[in-house]
């Protein structure tokens, strides 16, 4: 059996081993400085399929905040963001965009933190002394008595108890 002429030639084999040597070394380099791919992820947006432009995007935001400040949907205990969608004319998963992408938040952690400030509003207000704290979140928006507490802390750092006290 004969040997394949490449295999035979030093020159080749100095250069292979140098090679490997190469690969070797590049694949350790990656390894041990923490980036632990070897080959970058591609990342691929949620939306990089989106109509979107930025006219439109800047409408969609305007109503969505008029929609909050002015009409103050968020009262809605039950609003959906579907319901905001009919309400608007603005497909869902626009909404869905445009709030995540465009204004750094959620459909839930937009509502809620208008339905936050109504609360805050609503207990600075002596007309309300006669409610409690559930009875005004009731009013605002919340479901429950867990899940106002919850928000309300993440929200304001404090529970709505601690803040009334420090109203006080």
């Amino acid at each position: 059996m004969s040997e394949l002429p490449f295999l035979s030639n030093q020159n080749f084999n100095s250069y292979l081993l140098l090679v490997v040597a190469f690969l070797f070394y590049f694949i350790t380099f990656k390894l041990f400085n923490g980036n632990k791919e070897i080959l970058p992820k591609v990342e691929i947006g949620k939306y990089k399929n989106s109509n979107l432009n930025d006219e439109t995007i800047s409408k969609y935001k305007t109503a969505l905040i008029n929609a909050m400040q002015i009409d103050k949907i968020y009262l809605d205990g039950k609003l959906s963001i579907q319901d905001v969608s009919d309400k608007l004319n603005i497909p869902r998963q626009y909404i869905s965009e445009v709030l995540n992408e465009h204004m750094n938040t959620n459909f839930q952690d937009f509502i809620n933190e208008y339905r936050v400030e109504e609360f805050v509003n609503r207990l600075k207000n002596d007309q309300n002394n006669n409610l409690t704290l559930l009875g005004i979140a009731t009013d605002v928006g919340f479901n429950s008595k867990s899940s106002f507490n919850a928000t309300f802390k993440k929200f304001k750092g404090l529970t709505p108890t601690q803040f009334k006290k420090n109203l006080l």
